[in-house]
């Protein structure tokens, strides 16, 4: 099962949680994508080399590609492809293993007993809503239950893992070398490692964002930056747990990221295609603000609201 590791970041779907198994599947709803999709490129230079960033899907549709010819042209010009972890190289039994080892209560133990009175009564609410037993889920500690939560909705909408961005760079990565930013227990640390507070916090923001998603597709595929970050931020003040889980999930990942982006760009070694989820690239505390701050040039290259058209071609 593939699903986001927050409520309230639903674009950062990371592919340690796309092999946990879903509960059941539902009837699919239909997602209205644009006609033209435009995804936001940026271009990262410095004195003796340059990166390009790349904001990713974690899961994706057919009607996404191909990608835009100015993504295209840059990722065929890039020595290195960037990711979160290269999930190919992974075990999945041994991923598996380790999410559900982090992830279930023991045997008698359910996740009735961890959380408040008012939560269970919601989520048991939107579980009958949907059709799902809570025996499905209620093993599952509640940052899982919100990930199993969230892949059902993406199945229900036609979203595929398999398809995501990321899964597609990837196998078009022949002869390029893989850079990974982090490692699957690091991803995992930052939910299972998660108060129970934020982790309750979190699958109520589950419950409650989930008509989100699409319109987070949606404006990826318009290159709107502006609306991700909106998204993305909705609910973060509405407690103190919501807006450290925030920090946890995007701001302090972005600073151990951006070390590892500066390795490439200082490593003289050829062009980087970082390829990271949108979410880690918009607001001010994203990749795009830090790697100004630390002095790169940073430009749009590939257009959307707000930004101007590219040259035909224009890639590098």
């Amino acid at each position: 099962m593939r699903a986001r590791p927050s409520a309230v970041a639903p674009l950062a779907l990371t592919a340690w949680a796309l092999l946990v198994p879903a509960p059941r599947a539902l009837a699919q709803a239909a997602l209205s994508l644009p006609t033209s999709v435009r995804p936001a490129l940026w271009k990262v230079s410095a004195p003796e080399a340059r990166a390009y960033l790349f904001g990713t899907l974690h899961v994706g549709t057919k009607d996404i590609y191909p990608l835009p010819e100015a993504v295209r042209e840059a990722f065929a010009a890039s020595k290195a492809l960037v990711v979160e972890i290269d999930i190919g190289k992974s075990d999945p039994a041994a991923m598996q293993a380790i999410v559900m080892q982090r992830g279930l209560y023991a045997a008698g133990d359910s996740l009735a007993a961890h959380v408040k009175k008012s939560t269970l009564e919601r989520l048991r609410a939107y579980l009958k809503e949907q059709g799902i037993p809570f025996a499905d889920i209620e093993r599952l500690k509640p940052w899982l239950a919100a990930l199993s939560l969230v892949t059902l909705d993406a199945q229900r909408r036609g979203l595929d893992p398999k398809l995501s961005v990321d899964a597609h760079l990837l196998q078009q990565a022949r002869g390029k070398q893989i850079i990974e930013l982090e490692t699957i227990e690091s991803q995992l640390d930052v939910l299972a490692g998660s108060t129970p507070e934020e982790q309750e916090t979190g699958l109520l923001s589950t419950i409650t964002s989930m008509a989100e998603l699409p319109a987070l597709v949606e404006a990826w595929a318009r290159g709107d930056d502006a609306a991700i970050e909106a998204l993305l931020k909705k609910g973060a003040d509405e407690s103190p747990e919501a807006k450290r889980f925030l920090a946890k999930l995007f701001d302090e990942r972005n600073k151990k990221m951006l070390e590892k982006i500066e390795d490439c760009l200082k490593a003289k070694a050829g062009d980087c295609f970082v390829a990271v989820g949108a979410g880690h690239l918009v607001g001010e505390k994203g990749l795009v603000r830090l790697l100004e701050a630390k002095g790169y040039k940073v430009e749009r290259i590939a257009h959307g609201p707000g930004a101007p058209a590219p040259p035909t071609g224009q890639a590098r």
